[in-house]
């Protein structure tokens, strides 16, 4: 019974961080635009 309870107090811990990795990479825009990429990388062909 006690390597259950200290796998669960685990598990919720690695989800509760990844939840607060994802807020952050929200709030600090690595979300804002996930098109831009592709459209540059064909404007600089279209260029060249």
């Amino acid at each position: 019974m006690n390597i259950t309870f200290y796998f669960l107090i685990a598990a919720i811990m690695v989800g509760v961080g990844t939840w607060f990795f994802f807020i952050w990479a929200i709030r600090s825009g690595q979300f804002h635009d996930i098109e831009e990429p592709k459209h540059k990388m064909l404007e600089n062909e279209e260029k060249s």
